[in-house]
């Protein structure tokens, strides 16, 4: 996933910023996820 609010921030970070807004499915049934977080620009 790209985003721009990933800009300036580090890996985890980034998982943190995805997991906080996805609080509501992790507690239905998603434990993990596997994720490539990347700001607009990286390879």
């Amino acid at each position: 996933m790209v985003s721009e609010r990933f800009m300036g921030v580090g890996r985890v970070g980034r998982h943190r910023l995805v997991y906080d807004a996805l609080r509501d499915l992790m507690t239905q049934g998603i434990h993990a996820l596997a994720l490539d977080t990347r700001a607009p620009g990286e390879h």
